[in-house]
């Protein structure tokens, strides 16, 4: 380690008081050497000292780095070898499974006993390219763990390498400064051997040399790596062929295979378990043993999206953990569920969480549960509101307001008396104007209400009480928004100049039609529906024909 001098009388060994020379401030010293505060000679004798012992261990580490390169290429040549042959034998089964199906769905054995082989044929080609996946995959797995383990084991030589030449080129450059200060100084020259790497240049090509050869070796890394990636890309394109193989042949195998097969082949766990982990619907042709099998049967409502649960057994549609399997992906599932499971608060819950309208399967007791019925109308878009008791459909504002804020068209499906409720009715035609037609007449004549819904959507106007539709006020939300609107409008107001002009620079000639005819023929209101049609010609010749029918007019 390196201490701070006092005088220069310090030895060197106050200068250096450990043997590991390489934690030496050798600035410092060098700065104290220069002042006259530290002695030339001990502090060149120890730097001389690290030099050479950086010199054995940049040879070292070359010696090492050759081994562990050789190393990494034997490894890859290995793994690339076994991944390989793995995926030649990976498409020569998707091959042989191609080229039987092409065969069997083809010819269709017209013999029982013909078409019993064809499909073990099948389920036996198709066992044998899921075996070279699993065994591709082993092999991908395992090469990556070799390969990464070499990789890092090169990478980390080459750092401590480059590391040690850098501090090789500091030494040299401190063993320059040493040398310039003692001819400033007039010292006598250091002396060494002869054959002294410093001495007779070999120090500095073994640098040189040292440098090129972590080029190499870093080269060979990267071109290692590189030869790797492509390799687990060409690995990718034979999964992927495979995969689609597979795919493609789902119906051969799980379809028609799975009806001829021997009945051996059909008591076959693990057979029946590789089909519905492919089509969980299949476990309708399986045994009744395995429709009872719990394993199979949560395995094929998770495969189906639910839908399986239809074709488990007895047993199995009460069981809470396989119910809530299948409900949790799809709500509908619920109707194959037993009884006692479609009374459980925490299956229904989950059913309407996953689609509300399967209310329609719960319990009595569950349809009128107001937390289980507010959930499924929010995952239904207020549909479910049919299907809640007819005590809470009747009794609820809370949910009659929910059921029409998700769909305003629900006004006509809930009970009744929530259609004369101002409330609930103006909801209802604020989220869809047209649900004014099934508001109670007296709110059809409440301004407040039809300009909410005419605001919504324009076309509501036809549902307003006749004096409101001549109300100008409400009939201007209507037309700014839908010229065509004013067709629904009071005779006297679409013989209204201004009423008709603001309708027609809104829609065209298409609104011009709706007006007075005295009005159809002014020329400021034909102006202004030629503007608006050329307008919208420009922007979709294929809609509108404005212009064709002003000239008619």
């Amino acid at each position: 380690m390196c201490h701070c001098l006092d005088s220069p009388n310090d030895t060197v060994v106050d200068v250096i008081d450990t043997e590991d020379t390489f934690d030496v401030d050798w600035e410092s010293i060098l700065d104290k050497v220069a002042k006259g505060f530290a002695p030339f000679e001990p502090v060149y004798a120890n730097l001389q000292k690290q030099i050479d012992a950086e010199l054995r261990c940049v040879e070292e580490n070359e010696k090492r780095l050759h081994e562990e390169v050789g190393r990494m290429q034997i490894s890859f040549n290995t793994s690339l070898e076994l991944l390989t042959t793995s995926g030649n034998a990976m498409t020569l089964a998707t091959r042989m499974l191609e080229k039987n199906r092409e065969s069997v769905m083809k010819t269709q054995p017209s013999h029982a006993k013909d078409r019993r082989q064809a499909a073990e044929e099948l389920v036996l080609c198709r066992s044998a390219v899921l075996a070279t996946v699993q065994h591709n995959g082993e092999v991908l797995a395992k090469m990556r763990v070799t390969i990464g383990d070499a990789h890092r084991v090169v990478g980390n030589r080459l750092q401590q390498t480059l590391s040690t030449l850098h501090s090789l080129m500091g030494l040299f450059q401190h063993m320059a400064e040493m040398l310039r200060v003692a001819k400033v100084a007039c010292m006598p020259a250091p002396r060494m051997a002869p054959n002294h790497p410093m001495v007779d240049g070999s120090a500095l090509l073994s640098v040189e040399k040292g440098t090129i050869k972590v080029r190499e070796f870093s080269e060979q890394l990267q071109a290692s790596r590189r030869a790797y990636r492509q390799a687990i890309i060409t690995n990718r394109k034979w999964i992927r062929q495979s995969q689609l193989s597979l795919r493609d042949d789902q119906w051969a195998v799980f379809g028609w295979a799975l009806n001829h097969v021997s009945e051996v082949r059909k008591y076959d766990r693990e057979f029946i378990l590789a089909v519905v982990m492919q089509d969980g619907e299949a476990l309708e042709h399986a045994p009744a043993e395995f429709q009872g099998d719990r394993e199979i049967v949560h395995l094929a409502v998770q495969q189906s999206n639910g839908w399986a649960l239809q074709f488990a057994g007895d047993k199995l549609q009460h069981d809470k953990e396989i119910v809530l399997a299948a409900v949790r992906r799809s709500g509908w599932a619920l109707q194959y569920a037993a009884a006692e499971m479609k009374s459980n608060r925490d299956v229904v819950f989950a059913a309407v969480e996953a689609d509300g309208e399967a209310l329609e399967h719960a319990a009595e007791e569950l349809r009128g549960d107001p937390e289980v019925v507010r959930k499924a109308v929010l995952h239904s878009g207020g549909l479910a509101m049919r299907f809640a008791s007819s005590q809470l459909r009747e009794s609820s504002a809370a949910l009659a307001t929910l059921a029409v804020q998700q769909n305003g068209l629900m006004l006509e499906h809930i009970h009744v008396v929530w259609r004369s409720n101002f409330n609930v009715v103006l909801a209802a035609v604020q989220a869809n104007g047209l649900a004014l037609e099934h508001a109670a007449e007296p709110l059809q004549q409440d301004r407040r209400i039809v300009l909410a819904a005419v605001k919504s959507k324009p076309q509501a106007l036809q549902f307003a009480a006749p004096l409101l539709r001549g109300d100008r006020s409400i009939v201007f939300a209507a037309i700014e928004l839908d010229g065509e609107a004013l067709q629904f409008a009071s005779s006297e107001l679409r013989g209204n100049h201004s009423i008709v002009l603001s309708a027609v620079t809104q829609g065209g000639g298409l609104a011009l039609r709706h007006a007075t005819m005295k009005l159809q023929c002014d020329p400021k209101v034909i102006a202004a529906a030629q503007a608006t049609a050329c307008e919208k010609c420009c922007r979709d010749e294929s809609r509108w024909d404005d212009a064709t029918e002003l000239h008619q007019v």
